[in-house]
């Protein structure tokens, strides 16, 4: 009985309804375009790409656990809490930058890996926001 209750749980849902279909969405593309890059241009940019999906991918992980862990709490602290956040992920995405260029990666490849996985993050909002608009007008059609 206490395995039913975690996986209903909030915190369940909103990793495995939002944050995990978000990667799983920011993957896929960030492999197909991976691929496209390896086949017209070369591995080493497509190593570069996989790279900044990757940067993405951290990114989200970090904002999500903030997200999370500031939903429990007063909104004054939660906001703190989400632009310190913001704050670490910005450095975290300069120093991740710094290390690629020391890696020899292909920068624009890089910001655009990260940006693919930014596309697929903005898509999969845009798809759940049109779920819900639906459910409104099915919910107030049937009422």
């Amino acid at each position: 009985m206490t395995d039913q209750r975690v996986e209903s749980s909030p915190e369940r849902r909103f990793w495995n309804e939002g944050v995990y279909q978000v990667f799983r969405r920011q993957i896929i593309c960030g492999l197909v375009v991976a691929g496209f890059v390896l086949f017209f241009v070369s591995w080493h940019v497509a190593l570069a790409v996989l790279y900044g999906v990757g940067l993405g991918l951290v990114n989200g992980y970090l904002l999500a656990r903030r997200i999370e862990k500031a939903s429990g709490m007063e909104m004054m602290s939660g906001q703190r809490v989400i632009y310190a956040g913001a704050v670490v992920r910005f450095v975290g995405v300069l120093a991740a930058l710094g290390i690629a260029h020391w890696l020899g990666l292909h920068l624009l490849a890089v910001a655009g890996g990260f940006l693919v996985a930014q596309i697929a993050s903005f898509g999969h909002g845009l798809s759940r926001a049109r779920q819900g608009v639906v459910e409104a007008e099915n919910t107030e059609g049937g009422s």
